[in-house]
């Protein structure tokens, strides 16, 4: 090759798509289309973090490292602590923690970076090995990270995701690789089946990888043993031909010494069977019937990310190189395993997504040579330059969503800080009850104070099934907390903002005279009892007008807009309490609410902006930012609003109404 590359690039013919030609990695214009790739990917996983997980993955490693040992009862909890449970994940916990103690939320973000780029690394070395060669893998593993992006928070299986690529890469090698010498790579899957037990409860996926090849190897032996006489696949020089170079039983030995290694872990075989307690058992409880990320996958809702086209596309890719080149049977069964497994729960998303980029990027490198390609589109720095500008324009439209904004840092709303704030500001103690998803950040928080622990946290399968359901009826039952109260007599509440679809516990709460709520922000609500060891909180902080419920505060704002004097009190009380969380959208929502009916429309729109920059897809604020300039008489700035409003949430009579008087038509 000469300095500038250009020499003994490979000749294909000119029926070859540009991005489907090799070029070899040290080629700069290979080198600028992998790192505008690289870039794009880190761009995937760089949204704020919002996932409640993070902090019962941080408090277990906190307490590992204070402890000495590896926690295996419930210290997390005030109702059941003391009592065994399994210890999944403990070595990520404790590397989570120690990022976080040594370089906060920048070394979270690190982490994903790195371990989301070595995941992709993986997957390109291995789409290569099967025979992608082409730039066109660069598009293809981006295109794949949009899919990944909602699986990257800070959570163990991000570190699964790394081990599952890499064990991808050894099988696809070592099935690739010619001649029956040297060291057998499938003895390194067994270490890695001894990590992933211990770092992550898909251990299994990785179990049923090293099934899926061994089986696939055998299905190759036979397809190498047939007849010349039958159909015999084509080969190019980017795809080396299957030929294992191992021996024939290897992947079935290092099967069973995986599954053997896996129960060397803290809790044994009792974390190895939570996954099939879960398939089995607990996803037929209503409160993981209530957790999202174990729902089923609604691919219209990731149409940003390619998903559809990819669930569509790997299977047709898998069916035309079945037919018209060699049955792959390795790619075959996980493309009908690993899809169904993320159809069923979005979980899975990113581990279907590393293993789509790698044979989709072979299998379009296979197809891609039927079509024409421009003579001028051979020359590398532009094969370079169109994998490099399709890569990054690829993920605009999941890039630019409102609600998964890119930035380093949390999502406000995403946990109750303030809330916590407050409970340690007056010295809240007592048995708590809590939403599940808010109580690993109340752990976080007050770990080991016994007296501040949550009822539940992120990790209900270590509460017992009554517990469980009695949760949910709490929650769900008009009469279900009244029940699990006189189980625990609980001291304080810490309740979630919004209220989920179905949920009654605010409004019982709100009827009930024995309970004050003391905060409310945009994250959660405090409730404390009027009498007991918590009433001087309750005299000095309960809110007199505001109420506790969506519902309640619609009401209360009906009645301020006939009631100039009950506004003007329900205003001061919430400006009295923004100092308690000064970034609280439902304060500024009211306020702005209240400044509306006073016809004060800068005041207004100051506090709409405020609810915007905290959650810019709250409904209604842009139609009322809309009514605020209309009262400027600035009909320009009211249309646009209108519109706004009508883009982001959809159309409606009303706003259809609101944009004909601002002198928009329709």
């Amino acid at each position: 090759m000469s300095a500038h590359g250009t020499a003994r690039m490979p000749r294909a013919n000119p029926g070859t798509p540009a991005l489907a030609l090799p070029l070899p990695l040290t080629h700069p214009a290979a080198l600028f289309a992998a790192l505008c790739a690289g870039v794009a990917i880190v761009l995937s996983v760089s949204f704020k973090l919002s996932d409640t997980d993070l902090w019962h993955l941080l408090v277990v490693g906190k307490a590992t490292f204070a402890l000495h040992r590896i926690p295996t009862t419930d210290l997390w909890t005030w109702a059941h602590w003391g009592t065994p449970q399994a210890a999944p994940s403990w070595p990520f916990r404790a590397l989570t923690w120690l990022i976080w103690d040594r370089a906060g939320v920048t070394g979270l973000f690190a982490w994903r970076w790195l371990s989301t780029l070595a995941a992709f690394a993986f997957a390109w070395a291995a789409a290569r090995r099967a025979g992608a060669r082409g730039l066109i893998a660069l598009p293809v593993l981006v295109w794949a990270s949009l899919v990944y992006r909602g699986r990257s928070e800070i959570r163990p299986e991000t570190l699964a995701a790394v081990l599952f690529a890499c064990q991808l890469w050894i099988l696809e090698s070592r099935r690739r690789a010619l001649g029956g010498s040297g060291w057998d790579r499938a003895w390194w899957i067994v270490p890695i089946a001894l990590v992933w037990a211990n770092v992550h409860v898909t251990y299994h996926v990785g179990l049923a990888l090293t099934g899926a090849y061994a089986l696939a190897e055998r299905f190759d032996a036979w397809q190498e043993a047939r007849t010349p006489s039958e159909r015999t696949p084509r080969t190019s020089a980017s795809a080396p031909p299957v030929q294992s170079s191992g021996a024939p039983r290897t992947l079935w030995i290092v099967l069973a010494l995986s599954v053997a290694v896996s129960l060397l872990n803290p809790s044994g075989a009792r974390l190895l069977v939570q996954p099939f307690q879960y398939f089995l058992v607990w996803r037929h409880e209503p409160i993981y019937r209530a957790i999202q990320e174990l729902q089923p996958t609604s691919i219209t809702a990731h149409w940003r990310s390619g998903l559809p086209l990819l669930i569509v596309g790997w299977p047709l890719l898998a069916l035309w190189r079945a037919f018209a080149r060699r049955v792959d049977l390795a790619e075959l069964l996980l493309c009908a395993g690993l899809t169904a497994l993320a159809l069923s729960s979005q979980r899975f998303l990113g581990l279907y997504a590393l293993a789509a980029a790698v044979f989709v990027a072979r299998d379009l490198q296979a197809a891609l040579p039927s079509l024409r390609r421009p003579s001028a589109l051979a020359r590398p720095w532009v094969r370079g330059a169109i994998a490099g500008v399709a890569a990054l324009a690829i993920g605009v439209p999941e890039w630019t969503r409102l609600d998964g904004p890119l930035g380093v840092g949390f999502l406000p709303a995403s946990f109750p800080a303030a809330a916590c704030d407050f409970i340690a500001r007056n010295d809240v103690r007592g048995r708590a009850f809590n939403h599940f998803h808010l109580g690993s950040y109340l752990a976080f928080r007050f770990w080991p104070e016994r007296d501040r622990l949550p009822f539940m946290t992120t990790q209900p399968e270590n509460s017992p099934p009554e517990d469980r359901a009695g949760y949910f009826q709490a929650i769900s039952e008009p009469a279900g907390f009244a029940a699990l109260d006189a189980r625990y007599h609980f001291d304080y509440l810490l309740l979630s903002r919004p209220q989920s679809p179905g949920e009654v516990l605010q409004q019982v709460i709100e009827a009930d005279s024995s309970w004050a709520m003391v905060f409310l922000d945009d994250a959660a609500e405090v409730f404390v009892r009027r009498a007991g060891p918590l009433a001087p909180v309750a005299a000095a902080h309960a809110y007199r007008l505001i109420p506790a419920s969506e519902e309640g505060r619609r009401q209360l704002v009906g009645a301020c807009a006939a009631d100039s004097a009950l506004r003007h009190a329900a205003a001061a009380e919430l400006q009295g309490r923004l100092a308690d969380s000064p970034e609280d959208g439902v304060a500024h929502h009211l306020l702005g609410l209240f400044a509306l009916m006073d016809g004060r429309p800068d005041l207004t729109s100051s506090h709409f902006r405020r609810v915007l920059a905290l959650d810019p897809l709250v409904p209604g604020v842009h139609m009322l930012l809309g009514l605020a300039a209309l009262q400027r008489r600035d009909p320009v700035t009211a249309q646009l609003e209108f519109r706004t409003e009508r883009s982001l949430h959809g159309p409606s009579p009303a706003l259809d109404s609101l944009v004909r008087a601002a002198g928009g038509g329709r």
